[in-house]
């Protein structure tokens, strides 16, 4: 009966049908214990290299005199990743004393080797480590991966080369923050706050661009909005006089900060987009005089509610219109909606 079972076609399918998904079913179970295995042991290393290399780069970093443990192959990687982390978060003496240490445990040559020949993660923190401590015989592999197709790596390659060295590295990183739109605006904001040269080389940029008005002047823009320079940005003003750009535009206006530029605010008061309007009454809020009153209030009665909202806010804002006054304006006002507002912010500023 079994033969004979067993020579039925589709039987004989089914059975192997199932010993198949037999098969597979204990490989993927195989796969998943020696997985866990690995990452139980993975752990258990990473748990045993803390115990044993924190504690001397933790006095290392407050300056004691300190005899480092013999450094094994498969420890590099977890002593260049617990670097980077020191790196990140100290600063001053604290980070040129982990610095000392890499150099201590000749751990340059094995990083630049890492760079080129490594994982992307491994290459990710060797690319760090090498730019905090400054490494200048990195600089052309650095360099060269300006152009990476991974905009993780080519980024932290601009960033290196900015901590290595500022001056030179500007003149290489700007062109690219501008050809490359796949670089994250987090690490761009980041790097460039963290260089007062790149940062004015960059600015430089962009007053450059507005003069010539570039296409790509908007993403610029929203970098400087980003980075809040705290410095006067003269090119704001010319900004403001020569585009047509809402985008622009509105950047400029939130980038205004100077009570001399309150002409060329209150120019843009009738603009008719949105975007505008909105910052044009948040500038006024700003910056605006007694002189801006009748402006705000004629933004109030816009039919955009957030154009009323800004100039409501903006109006109960100023510093020399008290409780009284602003009950005076909704008084006047005749618009429902103007009035609607003005008491829906007003309500908004009490204190409970």
């Amino acid at each position: 009966m079994e033969f004979v079972a067993l020579s039925d076609p589709s039987v004989r399918l089914a059975f192997w049908l199932g010993a198949s998904s037999v098969t597979i079913t204990l490989i993927l179970i195989f796969r998943v214990v020696m997985l866990r295995l690995f990452l139980l042991r993975r752990e258990r290393h990473s748990s045993q290299f803390t115990e044993r290399w924190q504690p001397p780069l933790l006095r290392c970093i407050m300056g004691d005199h300190v005899e480092f443990p013999t450094l094994h192959a498969n420890d590099e990687m977890d002593l260049i990743y617990l670097a980077v982390h020191f790196h990140e978060t100290l600063r001053g003496d604290a980070k040129d004393r982990i610095n000392q240490a890499l150099q201590i445990l000749e751990l340059g040559p094995r990083l630049r080797s890492i760079l080129q020949d490594g994982s992307l993660d491994e290459r990710l923190a060797a690319a760090t480590a090498l730019g905090h401590m400054q490494d200048h015989l990195s600089w052309d592999v650095l360099k060269s991966l300006l152009n990476d197709g991974s905009s993780a790596l080519s980024v932290i390659a601009a960033r290196s080369l900015v901590l290595i060295d500022a001056e030179a590295a500007s003149t290489l990183v700007i062109p690219v923050i501008i050809s490359r739109r796949d670089w994250p605006t987090p690490k761009l904001v980041t790097m460039i706050k963290e260089s007062a040269v790149l940062q004015q080389e960059f600015l430089q940029q962009v007053a450059r661009d507005i003069q010539h008005r570039q296409p790509y002047l908007p993403r610029m823009m929203r970098l400087v909005e980003a980075i809040r320079p705290n410095q006067p940005l003269p090119f704001i003003r010319d900004l403001l006089n020569i585009s047509d750009d809402a985008e622009l535009i509105s950047a400029g206006l939130r980038l205004t900060r100077d009570p001399e530029d309150l002409d060329l605010i209150r120019g843009r008061a009738d603009d008719r987009h949105l975007a505008v309007q909105v910052q044009v009454a948040s500038a006024l809020g700003r910056l605006g005089t007694e002189a801006d009153v009748p402006r705000l209030i004629a933004l109030l009665n816009s039919r955009e509610w957030w154009v009323r909202y800004r100039a409501a806010q903006s109006l109960i804002n100023l510093p020399f219109l008290g409780r009284d006054s602003i009950t005076q304006i909704i008084g006047e006002t005749n618009d429902p909606f103007a009035r609607d507002m003005l008491k829906q912010v007003l309500a908004e500023t009490v204190t409970p």
